[in-house]
């Protein structure tokens, strides 16, 4: 039998992987904590946003959204980014204004559906619309 534990302090010490937060289906605001293009071992691009619950049951937890970047995915990508406030003209400006992204406000919503592949289920992250700001909610434990 291996001793794992000569691997305890590298495994103690690893970041959390992202993306593995469970979280219930249904309409959240968010702030965007990450936005990236990057690319994939086939070379494929797609476009990746962490976004952060702000409130409720789900808060803190991160819901991890990858668009791909293909010529036939050009609208769907084109609402996300509006939906963000996000108004290029070109994709090649997206890298000069990455940087400004983070921490918007968005409201998102959560839809999970059976995997087309038939195996298990696929959760679906909308981005709905951009927000000035995360509306607090109310206190419930105030006194009046």
């Amino acid at each position: 039998m291996i001793d794992l534990s000569q691997f305890d302090q590298s495994f103690e010490s690893a970041p959390e992987p992202e993306g593995i937060d469970k979280i219930d289906d249904g309409t959240y605001q968010a702030t965007i904590q990450r936005f990236e293009v990057i690319e994939a071992k086939d070379g494929r691009a797609w476009m990746k946003w962490v976004l952060k619950i702000q409130f409720g049951e789900e808060r803190g937890k991160r819901a991890v959204k990858i668009s791909s970047i293909k010529e036939d995915q050009m609208e769907w990508l084109k609402k996300d980014l509006r939906a963000c406030g996000i108004n290029v003209k070109m994709l090649s400006e997206l890298p000069d204004i990455m940087e400004n992204v983070i921490g918007t406000c968005v409201e998102i919503q959560l839809k999970t559906k059976p995997n087309p592949n038939g195996r298990g289920y696929v959760q679906n992250i909308f981005i709905n619309r951009p927000l000035e700001s995360i509306d607090t909610p109310p206190e419930e434990d105030a006194p009046f």
